[in-house]
C-alpha cells in the first residue's frame, strides 16, 4: 500500500528556487550599496613601492594631509595601512582638489617622491594617474632608483609613491636635530 503524498514536491521545488533567487538578489543589492562611494567623495588608490626594486611595501602607513581654505578648520589627516600588494584606497571629500601624501610613520621610510612637500592635484591623478619620484638635481633627493622602476606605470585614479628604508645614519642625525 502506498502512503499518501502530503507534500507537492514540484510546488515546493519552485518555491525554494524563487526564495533562493530573491535572497541572492537582496544580498547583491546590499553589497553594491555598501561598496559604492558616498556621493560627496572621490576615490584614489595609492601604491607604495620600494624605489630600488619596485617591490610593494605591505603593512605600511600612508598619510594624506588635506589642504583647506584660509579661515576654515583643518580637516583631519587620512591614514591607512597598505595591503600586501602595497596599495591602499582613500575616499577624499569632493570639494578637495589639493593634498599631500606621506609614506610610513616618519621613522621607517624615506619618501622618494616630490609630492610629499608640495600639493598634489587630485584631478590629474583621477584622469591620468601619477608616478611620483623626486629629483636629485632640483630637490636634493637621496634615493637611488633601480632599473625596475622604468617599467612602472600608473592607471587613472592611482598615485604611485616611491620610498626606501631610512638608514641608521639618518635616524641618528634626525634624532640629534630634533633635540
Amino acid at each position: 500500500m502506498k502512503s499518501p503524498d502530503l507534500v507537492n514536491w514540484r510546488t515546493l521545488d519552485r518555491m525554494s528556487r524563487a526564495l533562493a533567487l530573491g535572497l541572492a538578489l537582496s544580498i547583491s543589492i546590499s553589497c553594491a550599496a555598501q561598496n559604492s562611494d558616498p556621493p560627496d567623495a572621490r576615490q584614489i588608490t595609492v601604491r607604495l613601492l620600494d624605489c630600488r626594486s619596485g617591490a610593494p611595501y605591505g603593512d605600511k602607513f600612508v598619510t594624506i594631509g588635506l589642504f583647506h581654505p584660509a579661515n576654515s578648520p583643518q580637516p583631519p589627516d587620512l591614514k591607512a595601512k597598505t595591503a600586501a600588494n602595497g596599495t591602499v584606497v582613500f575616499h577624499l571629500p569632493k570639494p578637495q582638489t589639493l593634498f599631500r601624501v606621506f609614506p610610513g610613520t616618519g621613522n621607517d621610510l624615506y619618501p622618494c617622491s616630490d609630492m610629499v612637500f608640495k600639493p598634489i592635484d587630485l584631478d590629474r591623478i583621477i584622469s591620468e594617474g601619477v608616478v611620483s619620484r623626486c629629483s636629485n638635481k632640483t630637490q636634493g633627493c637621496r634615493c637611488k632608483f633601480g632599473k625596475a622602476l622604468e617599467e612602472i606605470d600608473s592607471r587613472p585614479g592611482e598615485l604611485v609613491i616611491l620610498a626606501r628604508p631610512i638608514t641608521s645614519g639618518e635616524k641618528i642625525r634626525w634624532s640629534i636635530w630634533q633635540d
